[in-house]
């Protein structure tokens, strides 16, 4: 699928550089016509905003599940992503509003970004607490956060190696920036119509 046509990009992305969020308006006639196996979130009925996921019962420790296509593992001919587990490792208004993102405890690797990051629906909780009852999209996967460990030489007075691993946890925009963008290229989209 072209990303632009003569010089023009054919998508919208957010406009907060922090936030590795774009949309682009898929052809849905042409899906149907070609019989094209073709899935997705209803961004109303199946997201849950950060605050909206807190509401419900979400928090630190909620389970979650990742779907994606990480490190060429998945056969060509497939269409099925591998599923990987994990929780929330912090879900912040504060933090939010500064960074734009969740923290997850989910390994992630080159092939996930972008992949969707969906609550697993608890039936039972604490006493006297809420507990989320239903699978929803919760955010989008833009990367993890590098280990850096420093190896000082005394002698030469310096840091002579740095190795870098992957953290484990995870960074995810959650759900209120996509719908965002959703609503930057609706509005795109008819203003294109009207001229």
């Amino acid at each position: 699928m072209p990303i632009t046509e003569n010089g023009r990009k054919l998508y919208t992305a957010h406009e907060n550089k922090n936030i590795d969020i774009a949309v682009i308006t898929i052809n849905g006639r042409f899906i149907n016509a070609n019989n094209l196996s073709f899935s997705a979130f209803d961004i109303d009925a199946h997201a849950l905003s950060s605050s909206e996921f807190v509401e419900n019962g979400g928090d630190e420790g909620s389970y979650v599940y990742m779907l994606g296509f990480p490190m060429g593992l998945v056969n060509i001919n497939s269409n099925s992503p591998i599923c990987r587990t994990g929780c929330i490792a912090r879900i912040d208004s504060n933090e939010i509003e500064t960074t734009q993102k969740i923290l997850l405890d989910i390994q992630n690797f080159p092939g996930n970004s972008g992949s969707p990051i969906i609550a697993k629906p608890e039936l039972v909780g604490i006493e006297g607490t809420k507990s989320l009852h239903k699978a929803a999209l919760v955010g989008i996967v833009s990367g993890y956060i590098p280990y850096k460990e420093r190896r000082y030489d005394p002698d030469e007075k310096k840091i002579v190696e740095v190795n870098s691993e992957n953290s484990g946890i995870a960074v995810a925009n959650p759900v209120e920036f996509i719908r965002e963008v959703m609503q930057a290229e609706d509005e795109t989209k008819c203003l294109q119509r009207r001229y």
